[in-house]
């Protein structure tokens, strides 16, 4: 998912390198002379932030302060989160809010929404996975949340 504005383009979860170049790309093409501002992780796990590093050059990298911890911990290879928050956070662009909001537990400890009130639009991801288990290997998972 992606915001364009006339100062610049927020971007989430990049999910690999191949997709993140061929998104920046695309972006050039449609929005000649706009650069990527912002770039926002949904969480930490790989499936997501792969290829963040794609867009470090021009980007703010942003994310849950568990987020950065893990990605930091875990030296996974992509960009780290330079501006992280606890609770929520709002950030500005041309004239957009975009909301960032933790809601607690769930499918990992630091797994957001964003909301894009202007848009009346919400971006979630791998929080209800109707009839199936959770992922065994998500060592940061709370099944109750």
């Amino acid at each position: 998912m992606f915001l364009v504005t006339p100062e610049g383009i927020l971007v989430t979860d990049p999910i690999n390198a191949d997709a993140a170049k061929w998104l920046e790309a695309e972006l050039a093409k449609r929005f000649p002379g706009v650069p990527i501002r912002y770039l926002v992780y949904s969480h930490s796990h790989a499936d997501h932030i792969a290829g963040g590093e794609i867009f470090a050059d021009t980007a703010t990298v942003v994310g849950h302060e568990r987020a950065k911890q893990r990605i930091v911990a875990e030296q996974v290879p992509t960009a780290t989160p330079q501006v992280t928050f606890s609770d929520r956070k709002t950030l500005q662009l041309g004239g957009k809010q975009v909301e960032l909001i933790y809601l607690g537990p769930s499918h990992s400890d630091n797994l957001i929404v964003m909301r894009f009130p202007a848009e009346r639009t919400v971006f979630a991801v791998d929080i209800v996975a109707v009839k199936r288990l959770p992922y065994q290997d998500f060592p940061d998972a709370d099944l109750a949340g």
